[in-house]
């Protein structure tokens, strides 16, 4: 669909309105420019006192990367572990929202996401895509909060609905830290 209406676009030579569409993605992409990297991740779960402690088991166990593609359309994301991810982030600028989808190399499972930026912090959903883990008798679906640290790093966190966004339970934590800061 989108690249029909960039053909459409050209055909009629409103060129003007797809500049206009380029600037808008290439500036919703320049607002999670802090991904780009390599880096080092610490897990944490959920503890009993509602905070969160170090996972007794890593789940991003080598270093990740996130990295800009496609003349920085897309970012390509890779979360090693015993589980390894492969994804990817992008901008969509008919729907104004951010896109990810994720994929795994136990089940083959793709995962899409939704979302947007809010006080800095991208916030991403499976609820609209209908996307989950689970049984057909409980379907869970995930929230990604992924915020923004000083001086460098991120932490992404991870909460569950079996309720497709009612009430959200946390279920995981990331810290990522630079790689060469986490090896200094």
């Amino acid at each position: 669909m989108g690249a029909l209406l960039i053909l459409s676009v050209f055909s009629f030579g409103q060129d003007e309105e797809l500049k206009k569409l380029q600037l808008e993605q290439s500036t919703a992409m320049e607002h999670i420019n802090f991904l780009v990297g390599s880096w080092q991740a610490v897990s944490y779960t959920n503890a009993e006192n509602g905070g969160w402690e170090l996972a007794k088991d890593q789940s991003i166990t080598g270093p990740t990367s996130f990295k800009l593609e496609m003349a920085g359309k897309m970012m390509a994301v890779h979360l090693p572990g015993p589980i390894n991810f492969m994804g990817a982030f992008t901008y969509d600028v008919f729907n104004h929202e951010y896109r990810a989808a994720f994929v795994d190399d136990a089940l083959g499972l793709l995962d899409t996401y939704t979302g947007n930026i809010e006080k800095g912090t991208l916030t991403i959903s499976n609820i609209k895509s209908n996307t989950y883990y689970g049984t057909e008798d409980k379907k869970v679906h995930t929230r990604i909060r992924i915020i923004p640290s000083k001086p460098t790093g991120f932490s992404m966190i991870i909460h569950g609905s079996d309720d497709k966004g009612k009430t959200w339970e946390p279920m995981g934590k990331f810290v990522f830290t630079n790689n060469q800061q986490a090896t200094n």
